[in-house]
């Protein structure tokens, strides 16, 4: 179990957060077994910045605002390089979401110097999902 470094947490945590009540879904269960995960791999910046998301739904600003400035000061190897890119723009985004502009220019900062720095890492744009299409509606007609 230690040699997943909490995979299986965070998967059980990601399940309980997209289930629906009825078919068991628990938000406390998720928050609880990604707190789980982050114990086995604390450096992981997917584990944190999926954490600070499940607190803000709870509205634990405070807290979610406290892991998102631990991101800032994680370390990637050279394996978890585009996995910390990614997390570092999707933790920008949460700080917005929680007013901090300060926070979240931080972490795009740091983002923007990693692709400087490690120009063979995807930028990845931001997509759409479930039916949230920001100002892009794919149904809509282009001309």
């Amino acid at each position: 179990p230690q040699s997943l470094r909490g995979a299986a947490h965070a998967l059980m945590a990601e399940t309980y957060y997209a289930l629906p009540d009825i078919a068991g879904g628990d938000l406390q269960l998720a928050i609880d077994m990604m707190r789980a995960a982050r114990q086995r791999d604390p450096d992981n910046p997917l584990y944190a910045r999926l954490l600070a998301g499940y607190l803000l739904d709870t509205a634990e600003d405070s807290e979610a605002r406290s892991i998102l400035h631990e991101i800032l000061t994680m370390q990637a190897d050279a394996g978890g390089l585009q996995l910390r890119a990614d997390q570092l723009q999707a933790a920008s985004d949460l700080a917005t979401r929680i007013g901090d502009t300060d926070l979240g220019q931080q972490l795009s900062a740091q983002r923007e110097k990693m692709l400087e720095d490690y120009p063979y890492l995807q930028k990845r744009s931001v997509v759409s999902a479930m039916g949230h299409f920001g100002d892009k509606d794919p149904m809509e007609d282009p001309g």
